[in-house]
């Protein structure tokens, strides 16, 4: 990306704040005649607050712990584990009830919908988010989802809360 973007004559801004994030912005120059529009930016209100309970499967730490936060930031109880024999471990010694599992499509070892099917088999009912960065097929499954990386907090929130009230009567 970085040979990209000098080869332009452009260059990347990086904003880093603790506890909020990171933000890179890439500028190239301006064509001649052209005016200049800002992106439009993920400015959705964080209305997609929860309370349930929602176990975190994703082999890239960074990944994982993003997800982990947005979703606790707005009210989520979450727990999280790297690899599918960690996530079984977690929810068999997770007394409270799990309401949603996310999981990477790709993890190791066991695909994310074969891992869905296992914890189901303890927790009946246990609706699943599935995510990838690749084209895979998503899983063909009930009470699922699937969500295509990369994704904002906002778009993880909204495909969390709208799984999470399927079926559920309005309020």
């Amino acid at each position: 990306m970085y040979g990209i973007v000098k080869q332009s004559n452009g260059y990347i801004d990086l904003e880093s704040r603790v506890g909020e994030g990171t933000t890179f912005s890439i500028y190239f120059p301006g064509i001649p005649g052209e005016s200049i529009r800002e992106a439009p930016r993920d400015r959705e209100p964080q209305t997609d607050q929860g309370t349930e309970s929602i176990l975190v499967v994703e082999d890239d730490d960074e990944i994982r712990r993003l997800m982990e936060r947005a979703l606790a930031r707005r009210g989520y109880s979450v727990v999280a584990a790297a690899h599918p024999g960690e996530a079984i471990l977690v929810s068999e010694r997770h007394s409270e009830p799990l309401d949603l599992i996310v999981a990477d499509i790709g993890l190791p070892i066991m695909s994310g919908s074969d891992l869905v099917q296992r914890l189901r088999s303890d927790r009946p009912g246990l609706r699943a988010l599935f995510v990838s960065g690749y084209s895979e097929k998503a899983p063909d499954l009930p009470e699922s989802a699937f969500l295509a990386k990369p994704f904002t907090e906002a778009v993880l929130a909204a495909a969390v809360r709208r799984l999470l009230d399927v079926g559920r009567p309005a309020k």
